[in-house]
């Protein structure tokens, strides 16, 4: 019988890989019991994004709209020689 008080190499080894495949085994694992979210904080934000996206866009347009009118207004009052704009 042997006196070591420690293990040998080849039974480190085994412990090692017995714990590596046990660890790798209980990867995710937690993510069955817990809830996230994330996900919907993110899925919030995206339609938050996508609804300011499209006010800006409607804004926009409506900036462009009032300048293009602005525009047609100053070019009919300097035109104005007893026509119709």
């Amino acid at each position: 019988m042997s006196n070591r008080k420690y293990s040998s190499g080849y039974e480190k080894l085994k412990k090692k890989k017995r714990i590596d495949s046990l660890i790798q085994s209980q990867k995710g694992a937690l993510e069955k019991f817990i809830t996230s979210n994330k996900r919907d904080q993110n899925s919030q934000s995206n339609e938050t994004t996508k609804h300011a996206t499209l006010n800006e866009i409607r804004d926009n347009e409506m900036m462009v709209d009032q300048t293009i009118e602005n525009y047609n207004d100053k070019n009919c009052d300097n035109n104005m020689v007893g026509k119709e704009c």
